[in-house]
């Protein structure tokens, strides 16, 4: 009995140690498995927002390119409207006989 009340802590309870060890160990695995399902969801929803976050770039620059060809072709149709009205009021007959 004295032997007994004269061991070193871990001597003594190392067994209980271990056991509570096994059942955190228990509980690390079940709580990744519980949580394993949710992650794969989030997985799924960061896949699915940047391929729309892509398709929204490849819009975006479709957009930014139109915009670009639309600019470029006004500036060209009124040079070409600017050009054929300084010809047409250059020749016309009543700018010619003011001169």
């Amino acid at each position: 009995m004295g032997d007994l009340l004269w061991k070193p802590f871990h001597a003594r309870f190392d067994d209980i140690f271990g056991r509570m060890r096994e059942h955190r160990e228990v509980i690390q695995m079940e709580v990744s498995l519980y949580t394993l399902p949710k992650s794969n969801e989030l997985k799924k929803a960061m896949l699915m927002e940047a391929e729309l976050s892509e398709q929204e770039r490849i819009r975006a620059e479709k957009a930014r390119n139109l915009a670009e060809e639309a600019a470029t072709q006004t500036i060209e149709f009124r040079r070409t409207v600017l050009r054929e009205s300084l010809s047409t009021d250059l020749l016309s007959p009543a700018s010619v006989q003011q001169y």
